[in-house]
């Protein structure tokens, strides 16, 4: 495949040049990262769900550590945040804060709030004994080691993760804006 040299040259003199890797929509490598962390914190929780006598509790105490899965995720998260905001500084010069912050409420918010009510709706019915103060971090993104007061049960305390993301989404931009 033959490419204009001088076209190469006026893209790479353009004041915006978009790098060849991220120029792509999708990045299929990391479905097999997705995979691999939704595998460890899987296993890392199914360690709970078994008698402590139970070979498989032995094992995965010692082999599997979940908190890698977690973290795996955060930093696929941070990688396609951070890959979108500088394609769009490299389309229109500016990232716009404000078309972020409803993309990602968009995408994040009708979920954990339907979570929620499905919750909330449970806990009457099925008499939970969920306080609304176990909703009060998930609803508002604090339920993490940051607000430690705002844990929840284990029924909406999994939200930290969600917690932690919408901060990063809080300054992050900015960074990357400045």
């Amino acid at each position: 495949m033959k490419t204009n040299f001088s076209s190469i040259v006026d893209k790479i003199q353009s004041d915006y040049c978009t790098p060849e890797f991220l120029s792509q929509h999708y990045f299929p490598s990391l479905n097999g990262w997705r995979a691999f962390a939704i595998l460890i914190v899987i296993f890392g929780h199914l360690k709970n769900s078994v008698d402590k006598s139970f070979l498989y509790y032995h094992f995965a105490e010692f082999f599997i550590y979940p908190e890698l899965g977690v973290r795996i995720f955060f930093v696929l998260s941070g990688f396609l945040i951070t890959t979108l905001l500088i394609k769009e500084y490299i389309s229109n010069g500016k990232i716009s804060i404000k078309t972020f912050f409803i993309k990602r409420s968009l995408r994040i918010f009708p979920v954990l709030y339907l979570y929620l009510l499905v919750i909330l709706i449970l806990n009457f019915y099925l008499k939970l004994d969920l306080t609304y103060g176990d909703f009060l971090g998930p609803a508002f993104y604090i339920t993490n080691i940051l607000f430690y007061f705002a844990q929840g049960t284990w029924i909406t305390g999994h939200t930290w993760t969600l917690s932690i993301e919408e901060q990063f989404y809080l300054i992050w931009p900015f960074v990357l804006a400045i």
